[in-house]
């Protein structure tokens, strides 16, 4: 008789253990996307955080600009830094063979001798988390090499960069979370805009340094990124605008994503690309960083980390001449 009450208690237990294993599962799994709503506009939910800094001021603001140093997302002891600061030291060295080929691509003799006067140039480098060490010490390097050319000519430009302020929504999402999670809130996550290089100043091996800093390095919002160059271009007062946008991939922000729908950013990006194609006075286009961009932009070109400088300097040209 104890024997068959024990091997009950056995039998139940393991039913318990199965159903708890059950509900742990259940709780785990996330919950499925949202279908896609082509119908809905573009929208964002809060712009309460975002940000637009200077590079130099990166390290003062990014700790109280989300909840990722509490949860460890951080290079804390600072090493993930040092290391790209390295890998960028790495490809200048790689990349001094490049600058004959840049300086041709960019000959004051081969291009408008009154371009100065009446064109300005906006880099804009995406700076998301898959941008971290080669990749983006390797555009840095690049940047570098063109943009002294560029000041040779006299060209206005700029150099931005685009990220998150926080990984997953950070204190945006923290926020649609306490007001009882609406339905398709639009983008939910907070800006993080860069201004690298103004029009008006050079670029400092500091400032190039500053590019890499990885905690910076998150998600991106790549349409609203491309608006926010665009206005600071039409400030600089020049007839013709030029956009150069470099990336490695499509727009991804996974807390805007999970209640929007997989297409919400994409389609955004392609409505203001289009946009800014038709407006007077403006041309973009793009350097894909191992990665093909022509999806999006009419005016692309696809580059390997080695020949960075040369491809930006082609895409450049392609865009001055055309």
């Amino acid at each position: 008789m104890i024997e068959g009450i024990s091997s009950t208690m056995v039998e139940w237990g393991f039913v318990a253990i199965i159903i708890a294993a059950a509900i742990w599962a259940s709780r785990r799994r996330p919950a499925p996307m949202p279908n896609d709503r082509p119908d809905l506009p573009y929208s964002v939910y809060t712009r309460a955080f975002d940000l637009e800094v200077t590079s130099s001021a990166l390290q003062d603001v990014l700790p109280d600009a989300s909840p990722d140093k509490g949860r460890g997302f951080t290079d804390r002891n600072g090493s993930a830094w040092r290391t790209m600061v390295a890998d960028l030291k790495s490809w200048q060295k790689r990349h001094a063979s490049g600058q004959a080929e840049v300086d041709r691509l960019l000959s004051a003799s081969e291009l408008d001798g009154t371009i100065a006067n009446t064109v300005a140039i906006s880099v804009l480098v995406d700076q998301s988390g898959s941008m971290r060490e080669q990749r983006l010490a390797a555009v840095a390097s690049a940047l570098a090499l063109v943009s002294t050319k560029l000041s040779g000519l006299g060209i206005a430009h700029e150099i931005l960069g685009f990220s998150t302020a926080g990984w997953h929504g950070g204190f945006a999402r923290r926020q649609w979370l306490d007001e009882g999670q609406p339905a398709y809130p639009g983008r939910l996550c907070a800006l993080l805009h860069i201004v690298h290089k103004s029009a008006d100043a050079p670029w400092s091996r500091c400032g190039q340094e500053l590019m890499l800093l990885p905690d910076a390095l998150r998600e991106n919002i790549d349409g609203e990124a491309i608006e926010w160059a665009a206005a600071r271009l039409s400030k600089l007062g020049k007839p013709q605008k030029l956009l150069l946008v470099i990336s490695d991939g499509a727009p991804v922000d996974d807390s805007t994503l999970s209640e929007n729908g997989p297409n919400f950013l994409v389609r955004h990006l392609l409505t203001v690309i289009e946009r800014l194609q038709s407006s007077e006075g403006f041309k973009i286009g793009a350097v894909g960083i191992e990665h093909r961009v022509s999806d999006y932009y009419r005016s692309s070109t696809e580059a390997e980390l080695a020949n960075m400088p040369v491809a930006v300097a082609q895409q450049l040209r392609a865009m001055l001449v055309d």
